[in-house]
C-alpha cells in the first residue's frame, strides 16, 4: 500500500471522526438551551444536580429549574436558582465574595473581575431597556411637585411590567392623572396605585 493511499485513508478516517463527533454533539444538544456561566474568581466550581463545571464556560441544559452552587476555597459560596427555557439562552454570573486575605489579593489581580463588572452593567442596562420598551412612560418618571409625586416600581406579577405610583392627597389625584395625560399616556391603560401624600422632596 503506497503512501498516497494511506494518506487518503487517514483523511477519510479524520473526516468520519469529525462527522461522528458532530452527530453526537447534535444529539446531546438537541432540545437544550445554551447557558453561559461566568465566574469570578476564575476556576470556581459550579454544581447543579449531579453535574459539575469548572470556571467560565458554555453548557447546554434541558428546559427546567436548576439550583446552581458556585464555590471555591477562600470565598463565600453563592447559590442561584434559575429557570431554563427552550430557545432563551441565559447568562449566569457568579461573583463570589472573598473571605481570606489571599482570596482578596487574587480577586484584585484577576482580569475576570472587570469582565464581571462589564457583564453586570450590560445585564442591568439590557433589563432597563426592556422595561422602557414595554413601558414608555417610565422615561418620563419620576415627576415631582408640591402637590403630588409620580413614580413607578416593577410589577412582581408581570414580567417587564410596572406599577405607576402616585403620592398625593385625594383632592389632587385628578391633577396627577391629568399630568400623565399631558405626557401622552392614557391613565386607564396603566396599572396605577395611589398612596397617601408624603413629602416628595425628602430624599
Amino acid at each position: 500500500m503506497n503512501k498516497k493511499v494511506i494518506s487518503s485513508i487517514l483523511i477519510l478516517l479524520s473526516s468520519l471522526s469529525t462527522l461522528v463527533y458532530g452527530i453526537i454533539t447534535y444529539i446531546n444538544r438537541h432540545d437544550t438551551t445554551p447557558v453561559y456561566l461566568l465566574t469570578s474568581p476564575d476556576k470556581a466550581e459550579i454544581t447543579t444536580g449531579n453535574q459539575k463545571f469548572i470556571g467560565s464556560q458554555v453548557v447546554y441544559l434541558k428546559p427546567g429549574t436548576y439550583d446552581f452552587k458556585a464555590s471555591r476555597s477562600g470565598f463565600k459560596d453563592e447559590n442561584i436558582n434559575v429557570e431554563v427555557k427552550k430557545g432563551n439562552p441565559l447568562r449566569i454570573i457568579f461573583a463570589l465574595t472573598p473571605t481570606t486575605e489571599k482570596a482578596i489579593k487574587e480577586l484584585q489581580s484577576s482580569s475576570k473581575t472587570s469582565e464581571i463588572d462589564r457583564a453586570t452593567t450590560d445585564r442591568l442596562a439590557n433589563e432597563q431597556k426592556k422595561l422602557e420598551d414595554a413601558n414608555p412612560i417610565i422615561k418620563k418618571l419620576p415627576i415631582k411637585n408640591l402637590i403630588y409625586s409620580i413614580g413607578y416600581k416593577a410589577d412582581p406579577n408581570h414580567k417587564n411590567g410596572v406599577i405607576v405610583e402616585i403620592d398625593t392627597i385625594e383632592g389632587y389625584r385628578n391633577a396627577a392623572l391629568n399630568k400623565i395625560k399631558e405626557q401622552g399616556f392614557d391613565p386607564s391603560k396603566l396599572n396605577i396605585t395611589f398612596r397617601n401624600y408624603a413629602n416628595t422632596f425628602t430624599e
